[in-house]
């Protein structure tokens, strides 16, 4: 399931689901899918792990998967920088 994550794709929020095409709701459980998105592991954002608007760190920093409801929680950056996903 990681690798799906990787690329931004939905997961089920409930049971874990893979993602499948298309759909805003889990095939197995009916509960919201939710996307992923990949930051810097320092600032939390990912127009610095685009090389966008990098901060202090970024040189040696790393990249975690974040669920996007917890990126717009933060509301660190504009949810422009995640891949066209949407708040």
């Amino acid at each position: 399931m990681s690798g799906d994550r990787r690329s931004g794709l939905s997961h089920c929020v409930e049971c874990g689901g893979a993602p499948q095409p298309g759909r805003l709701r889990c095939a197995l459980c009916d509960a919201p899918m939710t996307k992923y998105v990949t930051v810097c592991d320092q600032c939390l954002r990912a127009s610095c792990w685009q090389g966008m608007f990098m901060c202090d760190a970024a040189r040696t920093a790393g990249t975690m998967d974040l669920d996007i409801r917890y990126l717009a929680m933060r509301a660190l950056e504009s949810p422009s920088y995640w891949g066209g996903c949407r708040q």
